[in-house]
């Protein structure tokens, strides 16, 4: 079975980057929020229960990167709290969940 890198991008591919501003990795989108300056590059402090959708796509393809960071003052027991979960084709239950920091 002759398998390629995943770090080559094979001929006629196209890419998508979604972040805070254009969940939707759409082309020309991002850096909107202030005239092309990053105006809106994290997230506000979610609430307990709250959800937030990080990146939607339509279409088959493959996600090869998922990059996250925290405020430094969030304790142990916060981070603990956040979940990560992956949807596939509508589904109700996650194809993948798991939580960010482990004990």
């Amino acid at each position: 079975m002759n398998q390629e890198p995943l770090f080559i991008k094979k001929t006629g591919v196209q890419t998508r980057w979604a972040n805070m501003e254009n969940p939707k990795g759409e082309k020309g989108k991002a850096g909107m929020a202030h005239k092309g300056r990053k105006g809106s590059p994290c997230l506000r402090p979610l609430a307990c229960g709250q959800t937030h959708v990080l990146a939607e796509a339509q279409g088959s393809g493959m996600i090869r990167h998922i990059w996250i960071t925290f405020e430094q003052h969030l304790t142990p027991q916060a981070l603990k709290g956040f979940k990560l979960e992956c949807f596939w084709d509508g589904s109700e239950k996650p194809a993948v969940s798991v939580p960010i920091a482990r004990a």
